[in-house]
């Protein structure tokens, strides 16, 4: 979605940074100290007083350091920069971030809104449309070589001789014996939607009980819900209408 709003000229792409770091002492935490005299030793000792400390390594978030440490985030990373470069610590970086810039205003948010909610549907037809091209390849009884090769414009002169279809091994894909939904599922969950307004709408319901995260289901912190994934062997579709049919039967 970043992506589609950086093309369309919403967004502009800055330097990615990183989040959170970690780091280990290789020496005493007062020899460290000792190696920096006054403001400089104040800030690293507030540095280590807010870092967590776990068995062995200590853990930062620089952005929520700045607010209790003072100063500013590059300082903080200069600091651990030059701690590990004196080989005073171990310091590993992570949670790798992208930076954007707002270019311009949307002139109609609930418009824009509405054509990337339709352009992501459309990818997702459109990968499960490519997924559904591979299962029918391998049940196919002629030359898959060939079938392939006609899907990208190419035709082959004969078929290849060496696939199964060719062989004669075709193996028909088994057929999937889908779990239904239980009749009682609707009251047993209505008070999880109701706790959750995450799960206000029938895809992210769907999603949910299929067991699909999804950055906004990571933010609510539902992913250990009980009833998550609990109809993970459904299909979609089908979980799709039974969260749209209930959605409106309790509006």
């Amino acid at each position: 979605m970043l992506t589609r709003l950086e093309l369309e000229g919403y967004l502009e792409g800055g330097t990615p940074f990183y989040s959170a770091y970690k780091f280990k002492p290789l020496v005493d935490m007062e020899q460290v100290l000792a190696r920096v005299e006054g403001e400089r030793r104040q800030f690293l000792r507030a540095l280590f007083d807010f870092a967590k400390k776990g068995r062995v390594w200590f853990q930062l978030d620089p952005a929520q350091a700045v607010a209790s440490v003072g100063g500013d985030r590059e300082r903080i990373i200069r600091a651990l920069d030059w701690l590990a470069e004196q080989e005073l610590l171990e310091v590993q970086a992570g949670g790798v971030r992208n930076r954007y810039h707002r270019l311009r205003q949307a002139e109609n948010p609930q418009a824009l809104a509405e054509e990337l909610h339709a352009y992501n549907l459309q990818r997702e037809n459109a990968e499960v449309g490519r997924l559904q091209q591979v299962l029918d390849l391998f049940s196919l009884d002629d030359c898959r070589a060939a079938s392939l090769a006609a899907h990208f414009g190419e035709i082959l002169a004969e078929p290849c001789g060496q696939c199964s279809g060719c062989l004669g091994h075709t193996v028909p894909l088994p057929p999937r014996d889908a779990e239904s939904i239980p009749e009682e599922l609707g009251d047993r969950i209505q008070p999880t939607i109701a706790a959750a307004d995450v799960l206000n709408t029938p895809r992210a319901l769907a999603r949910f009980l299929c067991g699909l995260s999804s950055p906004r289901l990571g933010r609510a912190r539902i992913g250990k819900d009980p009833f998550f994934g609990t109809l993970a062997g459904v299909p979609f579709p089908t979980v799709l209408t039974w969260a749209e049919k209930h959605l409106i039967s309790e509006s």
